[in-house]
């Protein structure tokens, strides 16, 4: 919190400690609308830019495409895994474990060496 108050929200350590917690995260708040304020302008240019170039992307491109803050609040997206996918999974799953029982039993055939 005082890192972020000191660096984002230029207060001095007298400034920081004044603050009540809920004026700080309001303060935070403020912060982090301005700087998504800020991506959307640049995005907006950046979009523009890339649909009207000379080879323009054949689906529009908006400009939350170019705001870091939007790419972070998107959930990962994941890949569907093919049956073909699966099965090599499981084979080497399977092999794992057929390596793993063989080793077992070879450690109980082997006579003790006292």
């Amino acid at each position: 919190m005082w890192a972020n108050a000191r660096f984002h929200l230029d207060l001095s350590d007298e400034g920081f400690l004044d603050l009540q917690p809920r004026q700080y995260f309001l303060l935070m708040e403020k912060h982090n609308e301005q700087t998504r304020h800020n991506e959307l302008l640049a995005g907006i240019i950046a979009s523009t830019v890339a649909n009207f170039s000379p080879y323009p992307p054949k689906k529009p491109l908006s400009a939350a495409v170019f705001m870091p803050s939007e790419q972070a609040n998107k959930p990962a997206k994941q890949k569907r895994r093919t049956k073909k996918d699966r099965e090599a999974t499981a084979s080497i799953v399977r092999a794992m474990l057929t390596a793993r029982a063989n080793l077992d039993q070879a450690t109980l055939k082997e006579p003790n060496a006292s």
